[in-house]
Parts: structure tokens; C-alpha cells; sequence
């Protein structure tokens, strides 16, 4: 699938609940006999555990970038008060 469709797929989903519709994907797709759905159902597990990585990704980034820069507050408060 393309980036606009996993986008869709996972719209508003954490990377929690990404993670947890990719199981029950998982878990339908063990219990369907048809192969045509199987297979569909296989893919939007896949899909789902994508989109629940490059979350996690972005959300590593943005809690680092969170981290830098309340140190780089915390720096400057500092070399204020010893001014």
C-alpha cells in the first residue's frame, strides 16, 4: 500500500492501538479460511505494525526534542542567575 493509504488506515490511532488492531488482524486472519481474506486481513497487519513503528519513531523525536530543549532552557536559567 502507499503512504496515503496507511495514513488513512491509522488516522487519529496511537501506535498502542496501531499495534493492538494489527493483533486482532492477526488474529482473524488465523481463524478465516478463505485465502482472498486471509490475506487481506494479513496486510492490514502488516500495515497497522508500520504505521505503529514510524509513530513510535516520531514520537522518540519529538520526546528527545523535548528533552534537548528544556535543557537548553534549563542552561540558560543558569547562566542568568550567575551573571
Amino acid at each position: 500500500m502507499d503512504d496515503v493509504t496507511d495514513v488513512d488506515l491509522a488516522e487519529g490511532l496511537t501506535a498502542k492501538e496501531c499495534l493492538q488492531s494489527a493483533e486482532v488482524c492477526l488474529a482473524l486472519a488465523h481463524r478465516i479460511k478463505e485465502l482472498g481474506r486471509r490475506g487481506a486481513l494479513l496486510e492490514f497487519a502488516y500495515e497497522f505494525r508500520t504505521v505503529a513503528k514510524c509513530l513510535e519513531r516520531d514520537e522518540r523525536k519529538l520526546m528527545a526534542r523535548a528533552r534537548y530543549a528544556k535543557l537548553d532552557r534549563g542552561a540558560g536559567e543558569s547562566s542568568i542567575k550567575t551573571i
